[in-house]
């Protein structure tokens, strides 16, 4: 089974099919973290409802980028994430993110 990392900015339609399929046996996983960078988006409130760990990392919070960074790669290293879905979010990950998990990042449309 895989800790899934789910990245979202939006309504959160996809991030919502994917812990479905999960719910449902489909995917093989688990959702332990929900990041974005909208604290007021439907995928923060869905994953709040859900009792799903979230992280808002941006500017207001973090106006430094290496803090963004730095808070990132913590919270992705603590819940112990295997895999990374961006599920309509809207900023580039951080370099060192991506190459941390190189061949572990799925893009969803």
């Amino acid at each position: 089974m895989k800790n899934i990392a789910v990245f979202a900015s939006g309504r959160g339609s996809n991030f919502k099919a994917i812990h479905n399929h999960i719910l449902s046996g489909n995917i093989p996983g688990e959702i332990v973290l929900v990041v974005s960078n909208n604290p007021n988006c439907g995928a923060i409130t869905y994953a709040e409802e859900n009792a799903l760990s979230t992280c808002i990392v941006n500017n207001t919070r973090f106006p430094n980028p290496g803090a963004q960074k730095t808070i990132l790669t913590q919270t992705l290293k603590e819940a112990e994430v295997d895999l990374i879905c961006l599920a309509g979010y809207m900023k580039l990950l951080p370099q060192n993110i991506v190459q941390q998990y190189k061949n572990k990042i799925l893009n969803i449309h």
